[in-house]
């Protein structure tokens, strides 16, 4: 059964300047994090019931550093 969005996840190519950008809109970054391996670091802005999670590369390898050489910042998955 179909429950809504769960989360938006945004790749960015500058954490800090896409933060600002977001931290305009919606306020506080809620956590910032950097999973062990995954190539790329996160900031979450959460709300009650979704969140919305960017993500940037943290180097030129990796499925979030392909994504945005072949298509630039955006939407990168919504996940339901």
């Amino acid at each position: 059964m179909y429950k809504g969005v769960d989360h938006v996840v945004i790749a960015v190519k500058d954490m800090e300047a896409a933060i600002a950008k977001y931290e305009a809109i919606y306020g506080p970054v809620s956590d910032r994090g950097e999973p062990p391996g995954a190539g790329f670091k996160t900031a979450f802005f959460r709300f009650a019931e979704s969140y919305i999670e960017l993500v940037c590369p943290t180097g030129d390898q990796g499925p979030v550093a392909k994504r945005l050489a072949d298509s630039g910042e955006g939407v990168y998955m919504i996940a339901m």
